[in-house]
């Protein structure tokens, strides 16, 4: 939630002095340590009422943010010739293989 509402104060431009120009929306991208997560804001909050979540439905208003992949601290392994991402994570310490902390790919 607060990632829809952070980008929507900061980068959503209405068009000023453009009367009857629809403003371009903005897509929002949140890369998180296990999970990414998008969204869309064209000047009002975008609501569901029902979602379902690995099998279980939830029956509230909430606002529209879908989970598309891994975040960056998630874990890659080689699985039967295929990679896997996740749901393990790299965790702070070590972390990524990127922090340089001899932490996991």
């Amino acid at each position: 939630c607060g990632g829809v509402v952070g980008y929507a104060k900061t980068s959503y431009r209405p068009s000023p002095g453009n009367e009857g120009a629809n403003p371009m929306p903005v897509i929002g991208f949140d890369m998180g340590g296990t999970s990414t997560d998008v969204s869309r804001y064209d000047g009002t909050l975008e609501l569901v009422f029902e979602t379902t979540t690995a099998g279980v439905s939830i029956q509230a208003p909430q606002l529209d943010i879908h989970t598309v992949a891994a975040g960056g601290g998630s874990r890659l392994f080689l699985q039967n010739g295929l990679f896997v991402v996740g749901p393990e994570s790299a965790k702070a310490h070590p972390g990524p293989v990127c922090y340089r902390k001899n932490g996991y790919l």
